[in-house]
C-alpha cells in the first residue's frame, strides 16, 4: 500500500523545477511542407538568397531612365514590356522606359515606376508631365534586392511553431521537407473500478469516465502530442499493471486516479514495481494535491510518467500547471516554462491553509485590452457542472492574505478558451 502520505508537501516551484531538469527533447523528423502547419521548427531557417532576389516591381506600370536634361514635358519611347517571371532587358538605356507588371525584375538603372493609374501614353510613348513624377532618389515603385533580408540572415529561429505566415516563409526559401520535433506519443490510462465508459448506463454504484475523454480533448485543444491509446481500467493489480506497462512503451503516460492515499490507491507503487522512478508524489496545491511524476523506461526508451488524481477539476488543474508545459517543451517550443499570464481579479478573493490554490474562472478582455478574471463558485473538485464554464485557473498563494479587486494574479487559460469583450 501507497505510505507517501506520510512525506511533507513538495513546494509547487520544486515541482516545476524538477520538471525542467527532466526535460525530454524529443528526435527531429522531416515534415512535408503541405503538413507542417502546428509543428514546431526544429531547426533555425536562414535565407537562401537574398530577399528579394531582385530589384523587383511592385506594382504595374512604367519602369523609366530619365534622360540627362530634364526640362519640362518628356517623351520616353515604351521599348519592351516585361512580366513576372521573364528577364527582360538588363540594362534601360537613358530616356527610355519599360512597360512592367507586379512582380517582374526591373532593369538596371531604372529611377522608379510611374503607377499604370497615373501614366500618360501616346502610342508608344510615355508622357512626363512638369513636376516629373519621379525624382530618383527613392526609386519609388521599386522594391531593392535584398530590402527584405540578405543571404544568410537568420528567418526562423528553433522552436517556433509554423503556422500559414511560418509556411509562406519556408516556401520561399525552399525549405521541403521541413526539419521538426516529433510529436509526443501519449497513453492515457483512467483508472477505477466504479468507471464506464460514457455511452453506457452506469449501475447504482457506478459513474461514467471524464478523465480520459478530457485528457485527451485537452491535448488536442492544446495541438499537443499524438494519442496513441486510452484505457479504463480497474483498481485490479494485474490488469492495472499491464496497462501500465503498454504506457511505458510511449514518450509520455498519463495516468489519473489511484495516485492517492486510499487502500485502492495502487498506481505509485506498480509505477515502482515497473521500474518507474517517481520524482515527487503529492504537491502542496488544491487541487490536485496528491500529483506524481517519473521517469520510466519502455519500447520508445525514456518514458514521462503523470500521475494525476482522479477528480475531474484535479485533472484538469493539474493538467494545466504540469502536463502541458512539460509537453511543450519535449516538442521542442522552449525549455520549461511555468505556466501562467497575468490578469487582473474583478473581484476580491482569499485562500488559506498554506497550499497554492487552482481556482477555476472566467475571463473576459474589458475596453481598454486588459484581461480581467474572476472566481467561478464551484462545489468541490468533482463539480463539472459548475466547472463547465471555466475559461482556466487562477493561481492565489494560500496564506489567508485578501487579494482586492484590481490586483495582479496568475491566470492559466484553457487550451481552446475564446477570451470575449465586456463581461465576458
Amino acid at each position: 500500500m501507497n505510505t507517501s502520505g506520510s512525506k511533507p508537501l513538495l513546494p509547487l516551484d520544486a515541482a516545476w523545477e524538477i520538471l525542467a531538469r527532466e526535460r525530454t527533447s524529443l528526435r527531429i523528423e522531416e515534415a512535408d511542407l503541405g503538413r507542417a502547419q502546428g509543428r514546431i521548427l526544429a531547426r533555425g531557417v536562414r535565407a537562401d538568397r537574398d530577399l528579394p532576389p531582385f530589384d523587383r516591381a511592385a506594382l504595374d506600370g512604367y519602369a523609366v531612365r530619365l534622360p540627362d536634361r530634364r526640362e519640362g514635358e518628356m517623351t520616353l519611347p515604351i521599348v519592351a514590356e516585361v512580366a513576372a517571371g521573364e528577364s527582360g532587358p538588363r540594362r534601360m538605356r537613358p530616356a527610355t522606359a519599360v512597360r512592367i507588371w507586379t512582380g517582374a525584375a526591373v532593369p538596371e538603372g531604372a529611377e522608379g515606376i510611374v503607377p499604370v493609374e497615373t501614366a500618360q501614353t501616346r502610342g508608344e510613348s510615355l508622357i512626363l508631365a512638369d513636376p516629373l513624377p519621379i525624382d530618383g532618389a527613392r526609386r519609388p515603385g521599386i522594391a531593392d534586392r535584398g530590402e527584405d533580408a540578405r543571404r544568410g540572415a537568420l528567418l526562423l529561429p528553433p522552436g517556433r511553431p509554423i503556422g500559414p505566415s511560418e509556411i509562406a516563409l519556408l516556401a520561399a526559401v525552399g525549405v521541403d521537407p521541413v526539419p521538426v520535433r516529433r510529436e509526443p506519443e501519449i497513453a492515457v490510462v483512467a483508472t477505477g473500478s466504479e468507471l464506464v465508459p460514457p455511452r453506457l448506463r452506469p449501475e447504482r454504484a457506478q459513474i461514467r469516465s471524464s478523465n480520459d475523454v478530457v485528457l485527451s480533448a485537452l491535448l488536442r485543444a492544446a495541438g499537443i502530442g499524438r494519442i496513441r491509446s486510452t484505457r479504463i481500467v480497474p483498481d485490479r493489480p494485474g490488469l492495472l499493471r499491464e496497462a501500465l506497462r503498454r504506457g511505458l512503451d510511449r514518450d509520455v503516460l498519463v495516468v489519473s486516479g489511484g495516485v492517492s492515499m486510499g487502500r485502492h490507491d495502487i498506481v505509485p507503487d506498480l509505477l515502482a514495481e515497473l521500474g518507474v522512478r517517481i520524482r515527487f508524489h503529492r504537491v502542496a496545491i488544491r487541487p490536485g494535491k496528491p500529483v506524481l511524476f517519473g521517469i520510466g523506461s519502455g519500447g520508445s526508451g525514456r518514458t514521462a510518467v503523470f500521475g494525476l488524481p482522479g477528480n475531474p477539476l484535479s485533472v484538469l488543474a493539474t493538467a494545466v500547471v504540469f502536463l502541458l508545459p512539460f509537453l511543450r517543451a519535449a516538442r521542442g517550443e522552449g525549455p520549461f516554462v511555468p505556466p501562467g499570464v497575468p490578469a487582473l481579479l474583478e473581484r476580491p478573493i482569499r485562500r488559506g491553509g498554506g497550499l497554492v490554490h487552482f481556482v477555476p474562472c472566467r475571463a473576459a478582455i474589458d475596453s481598454l485590452g486588459t484581461l480581467r478574471v474572476r472566481e467561478l463558485p464551484i462545489h468541490g473538485s468533482g463539480d463539472t457542472v459548475s466547472a463547465a464554464g471555466a475559461d482556466g485557473f487562477l493561481q492565489i498563494p494560500g496564506d489567508g492574505v485578501e487579494r482586492p479587486a484590481g490586483e495582479r494574479v496568475g491566470f492559466l487559460p484553457l487550451p481552446g478558451c475564446r477570451l470575449k469583450g465586456g463581461d465576458g
